[in-house]
């Protein structure tokens, strides 16, 4: 974020209506998202009034943060988009009661339905965006699918509504923030496809949340909203279903309280998964993956995690003891209600700051870090004697070893050490694209170590969840409504029809279904320092050293003109200085279709573009350096049953000696490695935060030749171990 005041715009990176563009596909509003920070509603305030670089009143325009731009932001007017005011319907509508049926019979979800999206257009021209409902001929498809009928086999009816659970993208609240049509406008960086942003609608958001909500159950959705074209830009037109009302203009909506729910229901487990998990909608039994323009749910990517909401399939992915026997998010995570306070008086006050731990991957209210704690497997199984206590069957089982593990080691470690669901683990951002990555490795048959390379996400780098980052662009055809043909990137659980890289790695293994083997570190918990599991995400990105600042995406976009290729089929980064930096990497003889930074002249050509930039910026003396740092987040869900706990059987073998899966376990951080990855240090062309320096190349499969950028489970163990003697105690 930027600071409330700017001295140039080497220092700008986001103001806040980017952020409000990108969180508020998961944050419902209110708060910074309508006030400023002087406390001023910023929809209110006329911005010729603002001084200059404001961060709350300034911005990139969508358009400049993808191709990159060196110029000041521009003032922004929420006047014209409205602030996001606090929206209670993002939690408290009721998860099952009072759907939307559509025109196939599918309920989705109340307040996030996946919409299919159509767009009316004139002489090729988006005239009009309708969410949700087809409204009759000459209209076609304006998101990413474009043309829906290829995604049901049923022909559409005039009026109807429809829904797509399998669009990972499409929910009616989250396109107000980020509405593109294809085949139209600004093509994508170096690349034949098309894309028009039509503007933010943030007044608008909730109004379109309600699209997936039918109170009078006639197969109609409460609000019905349209982004229509005027002289100039787009405005939307909110539609509200009279039948919905009564004499007096009221519409009585029963909403979702605590007091109304009980264990085992799911309803507060799934309001809660809209944002932070993949969670399976017991009505239609789809896995709600992804929000729209986050690209994926914020524990999925951080700790890979998934509810099974099933007690009878623990050998699925995403199941959780506690959740099989009924325990909701809120059994852990709120605050309960004083004995002393009326419930009603409760209701009117409630206590929304949810407990929370301590996630050292953001500073956002560190006042609230374990203040008081959420509950965690020692405070239900040792202290309070909510849940049965373990320490006798350890003791059985290890003998005088038991004590010391439970100390030193977090219950989790043991128990959630496979998860039956991946995450991403690289993030490179070092050629101004975006691609991510989960870096597994499993036995190859031939002996040593495969490296696979789990759904590289290829597309240009809006970054900050802005919308179409996450699509792999395949042709774009023109035709008199000049359609884009987009391939999806595939869902992440294996053995869906859609993933394509779970078949290849079932193909390559042998093995039909995912197990992610978390990482260990040593860190501070509630009882002292202990081992506890974690998830690395890895980052690689530009770090320039004069101003000690990370490079923003707009700043890397600059640089790269975009992505080319040869006559003979080879794709290659094109530089502002026309150098090349080519697609040099892949796997089973094939490339990977994207360029990425392998040796040490390719860091130097992009060193080069970038300082072109910051001069232009008006930086005298910029050094640029490729940058490569990690964070780990901790694992704490998805606990499997006690038979399936490291050392189960009563062995020391699970975790030490030959053939434990410990400490000689090899952790990548890249998916790729850089030759002369240690001159590259010595000379200052490569930078790693000295958190993780035990980051460096890796040999997996025993050929002589490193694959990755790597470490062993051991020297992470140790240096987590020596960072953490560093650090104050909270």
């Amino acid at each position: 974020m930027a600071q409330k005041h700017n001295k140039s715009q080497l220092t700008f990176d986001i103001g806040t209506p980017d952020e409000v563009a990108t969180c508020a596909s998961c944050h419902p509003g209110g708060g910074p998202y309508e006030f400023d920070r002087n406390g001023k509603r910023m929809d209110t305030i006329d911005p010729n009034t603002v001084p200059d670089l404001d961060g709350d009143y300034y911005s990139y325009s969508t358009s400049e943060t993808e191709h990159g731009t060196a110029q000041k932001p521009h003032k922004f007017d929420w006047r014209k988009t409205g602030s996001l005011e606090a929206d209670c319907f993002t939690c408290h509508l009721d998860p099952d009661s009072k759907r939307v049926t559509d025109a196939q019979g599918i309920k989705p979800v109340a307040y996030n339905p996946r919409l299919r999206i159509f767009a009316k257009r004139v002489d090729g021209k988006v005239n009009a965006v309708s969410l949700g409902i087809y409204p009759g001929r000459g209209w076609q498809s304006a998101f990413n699918y474009s043309d829906p009928l290829s995604r049901n086999k049923a022909g559409f009816m005039p009026g109807k509504f429809y829904s797509d659970l399998e669009n990972p993208m499409a929910d009616s609240r989250n396109y107000m923030r980020q509405p593109y049509v294809e085949g139209e406008g600004d093509p994508y960086t170096g690349l034949q496809a098309k894309r028009k942003f039509l503007g933010h609608f943030f007044r608008e958001a909730p109004s379109a949340g309600l699209m997936g909500w039918d109170n009078n159950q006639d197969g109609y959705p409460i609000t019905y909203v349209k982004i229509v074209k005027g002289k100039k830009d787009f405005h939307t037109d909110v539609y509200y279903e009279v039948n919905e009302f009564d004499e007096d203009n009221e519409i009585n909506i029963p909403m979702l309280s605590s007091k109304d729910t009980e264990n085992g229901d799911n309803k507060w487990t799934r309001v809660c998964g809209q944002c932070h998990v993949g969670v399976t909608d017991p009505i239609n039994h789809s896995l709600q993956v992804r929000t729209w323009g986050m690209g994926m749910k914020a524990d999925i990517v951080k700790r890979g995690e998934i509810w099974n909401l099933d007690p009878k399939t623990e050998k699925d992915p995403g199941y959780d003891v506690h959740g099989a026997a009924g325990l909701e998010c809120t059994s852990c995570h709120t605050n309960p209600r004083p004995d002393s306070l009326a419930w009603d008086d409760y209701v009117v006050d409630a206590d929304h700051n949810f407990l929370k731990g301590n996630d050292t991957g953001n500073h956002v209210r560190d006042d609230l870090d374990n203040n008081p704690p959420p509950k965690n497997c020692y405070y239900c199984h040792i202290t309070s004697g909510d849940g049965p206590d373990p320490s006798e069957a350890h003791q059985k089982l290890f003998g005088s070893a038991a004590k010391s593990h439970l100390d030193k080691i977090a219950c989790e470690t043991c128990h959630i050490a496979r998860v039956r669901y991946w995450t991403f683990r690289t993030f490179d951002y070092s050629l101004g694209f975006s691609y991510n990555y989960d870096n597994r490795h499993f036995p190859n048959p031939r002996g040593g170590m495969m490296d696979v390379l789990m759904a590289p996400y290829y597309g240009p780098i809006p970054m900050y969840g802005m919308g179409n980052i996450n699509w792999l662009v395949g042709h774009t055809e023109t035709d008199d409504y000049a359609t884009d043909k987009l391939a999806p990137v595939a869902y992440m659980l294996p053995d869906h029809p859609d993933d394509l890289y779970g078949k290849m790695y079932q193909h390559m293994s042998g093995q039909k279904g995912f197990e992610w083997e978390p990482a260990l570190i040593y860190a501070h918990t509630l009882r002292g320092d202990q081992i506890i599991p974690a998830n690395p995400i890895t980052i690689q990105t530009w770090l320039d050293k004069t101003l000690n600042k990370v490079l923003y995406p707009r700043e890397l976009n600059a640089a790269v003109k975009g992505i080319r290729m040869t006559p003979k089929g080879q794709r290659y980064a094109l530089l502002i200085t026309g150098d090349k930096i080519f697609d040099k990497t892949g796997f089973m003889g094939h490339p990977d279709m994207k360029p990425e930074i392998s040796t040490l002249q390719d860091i130097k050509m992009m060193r080069k573009a970038l300082q072109k930039i910051l001069r232009k910026e008006g930086e005298k003396d910029p050094d640029p350096v490729l940058f490569i740092g990690a964070h780990y987040f901790k694992v704490s869900h998805n606990v499997l049953p006690a038979d399936q706990a490291l050392g189960a059987n009563g062995t020391c073998t699970a975790c030490h000696g030959k053939n434990g899966e410990i400490e000689d376990r090899i952790l990548s951080f890249t998916s790729n490695t850089i030759q002369g990855f240690d001159e590259g240090i010595k000379n200052g062309l490569i930078f790693i935060d000295p958190e993780v320096n035990y980051i460096k190349p890796v040999d997996l499969d025993g050929d002589g030749h490193a694959d990755v950028l790597g470490a062993s489970q051991k020297e992470v163990l140790e240096k987590s171990k020596e960072e953490l003697g560093k650090k104050p105690k909270k």
